[in-house]
This record gives C-alpha cells, structure tokens and sequence, in this order.
C-alpha cells in the first residue's frame, strides 16, 4: 500500500479558495469560509470580528472531528505563528490526538487574534515557544525546523533554548491597573509580559540610562484599557522638538513606542504625561 503524504508550501500567489487544496490565510471572505464546499481558513478581513474564531481554531476542529482534507494546505506566507502550528498539525497527524494540543492551539490562536499583551496568560515555556515561532527568518530551512519544534513541544514539552524571565521592578501603582516600572532588559517587551502577568493594565516600563538615553515603552492590555497612547505620543512628540530631537514617538496598536535610540525626557515627565492622558 503506498503511504499517503501530505505537503503544505507558501505560494504568495495561491488562490483564496481551491477544491483540492486546504487553503489557511489566503484572504477567503467570510462566505468562502463558511461554504462546506470549500477547505478555507481565515479570520482576517471584511465581515469578520473578534466574535469569529480563529482560522486555527477552526482548522483544528475540523481535524479532530474528522473532516476529509486533500492532500495539500498552501498559505501565502508565514504570517504568523498560527500558519506554522496548522502546517505541523497537517503534517503530523498524530499531534492531534496529544494532551497537550487543544491547550496549545488555543493559546496560540489566543495570542495570535488579540496581540502579545495577553502573553502574560501562558507559562514561560509557552511565552518561549511563541517568540520563536515570530521570529521568522528568510531562510528555506526556517519553517521545517519551525514545524518540527512545535511537534517537540506537543511530544515531549520541551522548547529549544532556555525560557528567559525578565527582570522588571514596579516603581509605582496608580488607580486602574496603572504601573510605573523600570527594567534592565534589552527587549521591554519582555518586560511587559512580566508586568501583564501580574495583574497590571496600563502605563509604562523604562530602560537603563545610557549617555543620557533611554528606552521607553508604553502600553495599555486592549481597548477595554482607558490610556490615550495618541496623545500621549503627541505630547511626548511635542517636548522632543523643543529638546531639539526628533520627534519620532509612534503607537502601534496597543503600544507606544519611544525614539529608537531612546528618549532624554525625564522619567518624572513621562510619568506626569502618562498621568493627564
């Protein structure tokens, strides 16, 4: 009897929807993915909400329930670490059935739909495995090793490398979930887990000095979360052309980031900004 085999690839150009192809974050619209015809994941796009579940979540379902699949799951690109997770699971049809799996794809379809202020609500393993998995390289190997540390960690438990604990001091409480913090990390983001982890909502981490810089990252959980990052990153931009530096303080979603090469304005005056905002 010859071997079934499943393959999955990136192809940029891959249609939305295809009859004998799983097609996972193509663009397919909300018809296209509720037509019991088609093999379609999505959960980005016109006509979806925070109310639709994951294209992972989705995916994952139909698996364990037993839907026929072709052969073949195609994305257009590795967009983010649920593509990664389906493709192991297609590939790798004994994961479906671990322990551990439903947990994992849940988290994972968790933090990939609502964005990494929610990483404080997985273990630091999982935290771990999530920056590795959004730590895409341009190389070929890059996802097959991707795939096999997903089914490593679904078999075993174990992730590559150490899971790293940053290190973040709470200077100051305020009302509403509000901290003032300072870190010694490269990467503040990290910090935030941390802070995110302990029950914080809102407010701000700082980095070490450095020739009279340094980094600041800001960040409120969700929309839920009152902190206005707009004008805080107006004022903040603001005293930066006055100091004579760029003003280059941006939000991104949920985060309002600092110049790149850090910030001279004085902890004391970010906090008061953060205060009024």
């Amino acid at each position: 009897m010859v071997p079934i085999q499943f393959s999955v690839s990136l192809d940029p150009q891959a249609p939305t929807v295809s009859g004998d192809t799983v097609t996972f974050e193509t663009g397919a619209s909300i018809q296209e993915v509720q037509d019991s015809t088609t093999f379609a994941y999505n959960h980005h796009g016109v006509g979806f909400g925070s109310a639709h579940p994951g294209a992972l979540t989705t995916f994952f379902e139909d698996l364990v329930l037993g839907r026929p699949f072709p052969l073949k799951l195609v994305a257009h690109r590795v967009d983010g670490m649920d593509t990664v997770v389906a493709m192991a699971l297609f590939l790798h049809r004994e994961l479906a059935i671990e322990p551990r799996t439903p947990g994992f794809v849940g988290a994972i379809d968790f933090l990939h739909r609502r964005g990494l202020t929610v990483m404080g609500h997985v273990d630091h393993d999982m935290e771990q495995m999530v920056y590795l998995l959004n730590d895409v390289s341009g190389d070929s190997e890059w996802l097959p090793r991707a795939i096999g540390w997903v089914r490593e960690y679904l078999l075993t438990g174990m992730v590559p490398g150490s899971p790293h604990r940053a290190q973040v001091q709470v200077v100051e409480r305020g009302t509403n979930g509000f901290v003032f913090a300072a870190s010694t990390e490269r990467e503040l983001l990290r910090a935030w887990t941390e802070l995110y982890r302990q029950g914080h909502l809102r407010g701000v981490v700082l980095g070490p000095e450095t020739r009279g810089r340094r980094a600041v990252l800001v960040s409120r959980k969700s929309d839920y979360v009152e902190l206005d990052l707009m004008k805080a990153a107006t004022l903040f931009n603001e005293m930066e052309a006055a100091m004579g530096e760029a003003p280059t303080w941006k939000v991104d979603g949920l985060w309002l980031l600092a110049p790149l090469d850090g910030t001279r304005i004085l902890p004391e005056h970010v906090l008061q900004v953060l205060l009024r905002v």
